[in-house]
């Protein structure tokens, strides 16, 4: 089974207001995925600003490698 891992951005400003970015990179396995998802956690506090990193793994619907397949020809 195929798993996606999604890395999720968040920069967050002391008012409270925070924009937030997600990638999804596809992983062949389970294992492969859990370990690049433990490689990729960060967390900064800066005054005024917080920038944070965070991942996960979750199994690939075979619909959705079948949209990314045809997005990346």
């Amino acid at each position: 089974m195929k798993f996606t891992l999604i890395i999720l951005f968040i920069f967050s400003q002391s008012q409270g207001e925070s924009k937030k970015f997600e990638l999804r990179l596809p992983q062949e396995n389970e294992a492969e995925c859990l370990k690049t998802s433990e490689e990729v956690k960060l967390s900064i506090n800066l005054p005024g600003i917080s920038f944070k990193i965070q991942s996960s793994c979750e199994p690939t619907n075979s619909d959705e490698s079948e949209e990314s397949d045809s997005l990346s020809t």
